[in-house]
């Protein structure tokens, strides 16, 4: 059974995502994730990466959100944690 992928926004300035499998890259102005139904892409302004629980899923994701994209699927290159890891 897939995973369930639930996107919350409130007010533009705060966003709740589950289905989340990893978190690609992310800094001030953008955000991407890859979720359980595609790749993620949140552009804004002060973004802010709160909580990232890996074990449920979901982020949480505060900042001026201005929008948010599914992108066509490539090849991962190993994501940040594996960056950040090696």
């Amino acid at each position: 059974m897939e995973s369930v992928h639930k996107l919350v926004l409130t007010d533009r300035s705060s966003l709740l995502i589950e289905g989340v499998n990893e978190l690609v890259s992310f800094d001030e102005s953008s955000i991407e994730l890859i979720t359980v139904k595609g790749r993620l892409y949140i552009t804004g302004k002060g973004l802010n990466v709160g909580t990232l629980c890996v074990e449920k899923g979901a982020i949480d994701i505060s900042g001026s959100i201005d929008s948010l994209e599914y992108l066509p699927d490539v090849p991962a290159s190993g994501g940040f944690f594996k960056k950040l890891f090696s």
